[in-house]
């Protein structure tokens, strides 16, 4: 399977659900889920009879595991389908809005869960958990202490803030990429940036 993250075709099935396959990329160690082919992992189909006000209207194939259903918008013709339905069995209308929701809710579960691990891959959250090291406050201070805590932009407030010139090192950075602002003028420049 491609990965929808960086288009390599280089993973593997990681875990399996009712409904979903989760596929991991060896490239970027990313989650993709794809959607099983059939309506669950034992299907068991047999064509049943549609009914419309208590009248055979149209023939389904309903699975009698999970009660899926893959032909609901488009029933077959009883002329030609009847002799298959076996003891008169008809549709199971409240057990497939149940298979439907079951779906839904697996898909949701996984969604989240996909978002989360997805997200713990990112440079937002590698930067964030950055910030939070040992390293970066140690070397903060440093800056801090380097530039008299002193905004080394408008020279006139105490330095609050440490702000990287380039995130090129970002983790083991060097106080030369790192310069002490106040508040204000620290917003200043990442507006600036954004503008940019």
């Amino acid at each position: 399977m491609k990965c929808k993250h960086c288009d390599s075709r280089n993973g593997k099935i990681n875990s399996t659900y009712k409904f979903y396959d989760i596929f991991e990329c060896h490239d970027c160690q990313r989650w993709t889920r794809q959607m099983i082919d059939d309506c669950c992992r034992s299907p068991d189909e047999q064509y049943v009879f549609g009914l419309q006000n208590g009248v055979v209207f149209t023939v389904y194939v309903q699975c009698l595991n999970c009660f899926g259903c893959k032909n609901r918008t488009k029933g077959l013709s009883p002329k030609t389908y009847s002799d298959k339905v076996r003891k008169e069995s008809i549709f199971r209308e409240t057990e497939f809005k149940n298979w439907i929701k079951a779906k839904q809710d697996e898909s949701q579960e996984i969604y989240e869960i996909e978002k989360h691990l997805n997200y713990l891959k990112t440079n937002d959250y590698f930067y964030r958990t950055h910030l939070q090291s040992e390293y970066w406050k140690t070397i903060r201070l440093k800056a801090l202490e380097r530039d008299n805590k002193i905004c080394q932009s408008c020279k006139l407030e105490q330095a609050t803030e440490v702000h990287h010139l380039t995130y090129k090192n970002l983790g083991n950075e060097s106080l030369d990429e790192l310069i002490s602002y106040c508040r204000a003028c620290h917003e200043k420049v990442h507006e600036k940036t954004n503008l940019d």
